[in-house]
């Protein structure tokens, strides 16, 4: 044959000139890059489990063909826009990615041959090189058009190329993004187009053909997306995937959208991005009438409120246990009911507070007999009632009663005073509640012969206030049609009934308390109150729990982790520390696991907001979720009689597996799950509770959530976060807006800005103050810190502190709240002394690891660094463990200090506290048993 001519260089020339090319790469192409890849996140895909904190290779692969007709259609409309093929797959590829992410900003890797010079083009070898193509859709990504999406992706593809020969190895070195084992620098997912044609080999005597070279089981990205010429002018779209963190029929819906994202580009190229469907039809019909819940029936029968279901077990067994106080003390049904309707009739006698139908009545009582009677009596005067919880700030509960217009509160006598007094100061509204104490109630006359009014479904059940992002509380209005259906699904999901035993955790104040008292009373089983200085305390509550032979408790989901985790690490069986334990019900938090495999109890999981009557998506969790490599559970299926989809900002839904706002409603009927409004807020009701577009109903209502949500595969609901700036901490729903209303009425504050910080011990509230002048700001936190205590709620109280001159403003003239999360969080100015000596050495270590902090100084002070009672507990546990001294819990509270609690360890370990099989005094380690999982 004929002799090839000779290469004008070899291989290794170019690999020296490269290396020449790596170390001189110049400053203005590098300084291209950094700009280029400044501010760019790691892509955020909704995952089937939860990501690993090391990334492996693991992967799978699926494929589909994109017909010629398609491929034809796409390379025309590329042409039409002065384009290639790659830049169309890569812009339908991107509305994909953008929906199922919810990200406006995306980097997707992608290989380029690197044979630049034409003196290569005949060499055997390696060129290639990769280059991160970014696209930010600035503005309302949803409103951007297709054809204008093109446009865009084609300018950043060529001014991208251009600058496709730094080698990528020395971008990354420029760019320094922020490295993680759990992701990719730059990137997660590569797009990767071949369609030349591969040339036939001819040689005498040799048969030749191609070899897809496309790796089986391996994938060094979260998804990649290779698509090849098959030869007759359509396209082999593989989709290669870690299996870490997607199942099969998830890379397959994904397949699935981008062809009906590329069908979208052929047929109407000026849809708008929020447009494009996604959704066949049969996905559609799916959403919207089976996985939404929409085909199940209604939960309760026509006409039932909890009035009845209680007039039903009263008349079933009159004689059993209804509640046990916490000093034991027992209350039949009967005489509970007795106790119950002569307040009712003393609070229908009395003719300033007029109790009937839609009259709101306060109640301000601690987790009591009494709180259970006063509920009771409220209910059974036709009344609603408003839980008021004596521990937050006095001003505010009289706000809260005032506001919703209560006619009486009932309270105990020792809270009745400074009650009184609060309202009587300016800062309540003009028409003031009178109040009625328990004990003056328990002196009134017998009931005697009385009308039982039976509330119907439509009737107010309950008045119950949640943060406000305005700075005031606002308060839910919530109906006794809904609050029925729950209990008949509670009863029958949860295998209540008269032969179990129900505790009663919640706070008042929290509307999980509303569900906790009528499920059990409904149920016919008991109500026994802990001592409230026990619930913080897992230890303490799991012995508890067992002595009194309770077989169904709600707990915020924080601490029902920590019980099970107490009873993991129990050392006799589970079934023998909480013996009649059947149901843990978990709620107000995302919830991380199940009950270990081979216990006796299940745990259920419970969402809901409370402008829905406290549960609308609920299931019980499988054994052994979301331990070893067991994917976490979701939030559940929606319950009877409730509908639920996640919808993008216009209220479509949107597929399995992409993210957005949750959105529920209850059926037709009246008296459903979701409530009324809010009171007196008719704006915000407007803005929250909208007509429903998707069912077809012209007369029902959405609630909106707030939640951002996605349905996994299993037709189960996953709950992701806050799409607001309302968050949850520690399992209580908060308006940041409240606290930073709070904060600006305060002397010495010019601006403030609270957000919810992640950290080693679970989000907690960082306020970051721009101080005036005077006070001096070394003094400033201390005294906020004081001063919000007065006013709001515990877990409202920031528990940490950053003082600025002034706070950061993006380009609008608004606070930049992305840069003041990556201010470092630092405790108040002035010196700061190290921990000395192994005490304080070990107790500054495990307050850090608890805490999140990196530096820990002698004089911090626990509650401060963002410790709560919850984490009270595992200090004292991780103490004990480094330690041998169980340090008692009043004794952390008296004195929270790195210093004084090493001191209360000293004085103990002196009198020999310690026991002889205690662990050396070293820094307390991370271990499973100690954390929830």
């Amino acid at each position: 044959g004929e002799e090839l001519p000779p290469l004008p260089i070899q291989y290794g020339d170019f690999a020296c000139w490269e290396r020449r090319q790596d170390a001189e790469a110049s400053s203005s192409e590098l300084e291209w890059w950094r700009r280029r890849l400044e501010g760019a996140e790691p892509l955020e895909l909704p995952t089937d489990r939860p990501r690993p904190a090391v990334r492996s290779l693991r992967g799978a692969q699926i494929s589909t063909r994109l017909s010629a007709v398609l491929v034809a259609a796409v390379e025309e409309r590329a042409r039409r826009a002065e384009t290639t093929l790659f830049s169309a797959l890569l812009a339908a590829w991107s509305v994909v990615l953008s929906r199922w992410s919810g990200s406006s900003d995306l980097s997707v890797g992608s290989p380029v041959a690197g044979r630049n010079f034409p003196e290569t083009e005949g060499l055997v070898g390696f060129f290639v090189n990769t280059v991160v193509l970014r696209l930010a859709l600035s503005g309302e990504p949803l409103e951007v058009r297709f054809d204008e999406l093109l446009g865009r992706t084609r300018d950043a593809v060529v001014e991208t190329l251009a600058h496709g020969r730094t080698p990528f190895a020395r971008v990354v070195q420029t760019v320094a993004p922020e490295r993680g084992l759990s992701h990719a620098p730059l990137y997660q997912v590569t797009l990767a187009l071949q369609t030349a044609p591969a040339g036939r080999l001819e040689l005498p005597g040799v048969r030749s053909g191609s070899l897809r070279m496309v790796p089986r089981g391996l994938s060094d990205q979260e998804l990649a997306l290779s698509l090849e010429g098959d030869g007759e002018g359509g396209l082999e779209a593989t989709l290669l995937y870690s299996t870490e963190l997607f199942d099969g029929t998830t890379a397959r819906r994904h397949l699935r959208h981008l062809v009906r994202s590329l069908e979208a580009l052929v047929s109407a190229p000026a849809t708008k991005l929020g447009d494009v469907p996604l959704l066949s039809a049969g996905e559609r019909q799916a959403l919207l009438w089976e996985v939404s819940g929409a085909g199940e029936a209604p939960r309760g029968a026509a006409g039932e409120t909890v009035v009845t279901l209680w007039r039903q077990r009263l008349a079933e067994d009159p004689a059993a246990a209804a509640v046990i106080g916490r000093d034991g003390t027992r209350w039949s049904r009967q005489g509970l009911e007795d106790r119950a309707r002569r307040w009712a009739v003393s609070l229908r006698r009395d003719p300033g507070a007029r109790i009937g139908p839609e009259v709101v009545v306060g109640i301000c009582l601690e987790r009591s007999a009494a709180f259970v009677t006063a509920v009771l009596a409220v209910t059974e005067t036709g009344g609603a009632y408003l839980p008021l919880d004596p521990a937050h700030p006095v001003e505010r509960l009289a706000w809260m009663a005032a506001d919703a217009g209560a006619r009486v509160v009932i309270t105990a006598g020792d809270l009745a005073p400074p009650l009184a007094a609060a309202f009587s100061r300016e800062s309540v509204p003009a028409e003031v509640p009178a109040i009625r104490t328990i004990e003056e109630l328990d002196a009134a006359p017998a009931a005697g012969a009385v009308l039982r009014p039976t509330p119907g479904r439509e009737d107010l059940a309950y008045v119950i206030y949640t943060s406000g992002s305005t700075g005031k509380p606002k308060g839910a209005l919530l109906a006794h049609g809904g609050l029925a259906d729950l209990m008949v699904w509670t009863h029958r999901r949860l295998a209540m009934g008269p032969g179990g035993r129900h505790s009663l955790v919640a706070g008042p104040g929290f509307d999980a308390s509303v569900w906790e008292l009528w499920s059990a009373l409904t149920a016919g089983a008991p109500i026994v109150v802990p001592p409230p200085e026990l619930i913080p305390s897992p230890p303490d509550l799991l012995a508890w729990l067992g002595s009194r032979r309770i077989s169904h408790s709600f707990l915020p989901t924080p601490l029902a982790e920590a019980v099970m985790a107490e009873l993991d690490a129990a050392t006799s069986e589970p079934s023998e520390v909480a013996q009649d334990l059947r149901f843990i019900m978990a709620g107000g938090d995302r919830l991380h696991r199940g009950s270990s495999p081979g216990t006796s109890y299940r745990v259920a999981n419970l969402y809901g907001p409370t402008e829905a009557t406290v549960i609308t998506v609920a299931d019980v969790v499988p054994e052994g979720a979301g331990l070893g490599s067991a994917p976490a559970p979701g939030i559940g299926r929606p319950l009877p009689g409730i509908r639920a989809w996640v919808v993008d900002g216009r209220l479509r839904a949107l597929p399995l597996g992409v993210a957005g706002e949750l959105v529920v409603r209850g059926s037709t009927v009246v008296g459903a799950a979701v409530g009324r409004g809010y009171l007196r807020r008719p704006a915000l009701t407007a803005e929250r509770f909208v007509p429903d577009p998707l069912s077809g109903d012209s007369g029902g209502r959405l609630y909106r959530t707030g939640d951002l949500a996605r349905w996994r595969s299993d037709g189960t609901l996953d709950c992701l976060g806050r799409r607001d700036h309302q968050v949850k901490v520690r399992g209580f729903r908060i308006e940041l807006g409240e606290i930073e209303a709070a904060l600006a009425e305060q002397p010495g504050v010019a601006e403030a800005v609270v957000l919810a910080q992640p950290g080693a011990a679970g989000s907690r509230l960082v306020a970051y103050v721009a101080a005036r002048p005077a006070p001096a700001a070394a003094d400033l936190s201390r005294g906020l810190a004081r001063r919000l205590a007065e006013r709001l709620p515990e877990y409202m109280v920031p528990g940490a502190w950053v003082l600025l001159e002034t706070l950061p403003k993006n380009a609008s003239g608004k606070v930049d709240r992305r840069a003041l999360a990556e201010l470092e969080i630092t405790t108040e100015e002035g010196a700061r002394r190290a921990p000395r000596g192994p005490i304080e050495e070990v107790v500054a270590s495990v307050y850090g690891e608890l805490l999140g902090a990196e530096s820990v100084a002698a004089e911090d002070d626990f509650f401060e660094l963002g410790g709560h009672s919850l984490l009270a507990t595992r200090l004292v546990a991780r103490l004990r463990a480094a330690t041998g001294v169980e340090l008692a819990l009043d004794r952390l509270f008296a004195g929270p200090s790195v210093e004084a609690v090493a001191r209360a360890v000293e004085a103990e370990l002196d009198e020999g506290a310690s026991p002889s099989d205690a662990e050396p005094l070293v820094p307390a380690a991370s271990d499973e048993r100690s954390r929830p999982s």
